[in-house]
């Protein structure tokens, strides 16, 4: 629990057990690798966010995040992304030089809404926004949208990949703009 700050000189952050932010977090890995190997969650709805630099480290979560729903997830910098259902206000992702992969459903429920840009994606499950919560996907090289990843957004949906566009998705909102560039 707590603020954890994590800048390895030989080893890269791995919390093993639940983690449990009591306040915002911010962890920068100079190019390590960041685990959570097990549940991560706040303690009050949207108050605790969460703030990773991994530069060319994978980012991954084992055990489903926000079963107490976190405020903003912001990752700066990741090489591989790999997550489980994520309950966050919002899900940014600045850069990613690799693959970003959804294997749970994402749910925000801010404006930010989910923000991904990046080199690859692969969406697993469903993506759903409230609050006019946006959904912008921006990759210069795939985005792949499996059946099971619907998106159900209350702002607009943007998907962008410079090298293609492959989708078995469906994409619902609120009366908000739709688009797909490749």
């Amino acid at each position: 629990s707590g603020t954890r700050d994590a800048r390895p000189r030989d080893a890269s952050p791995r919390p093993s057990s639940a983690t449990t932010l009591a306040g915002s977090v911010a962890l920068a890995s100079a190019n390590g690798n960041v685990a959570f190997a097990s549940t991560l969650t706040g303690t009050t709805a949207g108050a605790q966010n969460l703030r990773i630099a991994a530069g060319s480290g994978t980012l991954s979560f084992t055990g489903a995040v926000g079963a107490t729903r976190l405020g903003s997830i912001d990752i700066d910098s990741a090489g591989d992304v790999v997550a489980p259902a994520i309950t966050a206000a919002s899900l940014n992702q600045d850069s990613g030089t690799g693959m970003t992969t959804l294997n749970g459903p994402v749910d925000t429920d801010t404006a930010a809404g989910v923000t991904l840009t990046g080199t690859n994606l692969a969406v697993n499950a469903a993506i759903a926004t409230t609050g006019s919560g946006v959904v912008t996907l921006t990759h210069s090289g795939t985005t792949t949208i499996a059946a099971a990843g619907d998106i159900v957004a209350d702002g607009a949906v943007s998907v962008t990949a410079t090298l293609g566009i492959t989708t078995a998705g469906d994409i619902t909102t609120t009366t908000d703009a739709i688009g797909y560039n490749s």
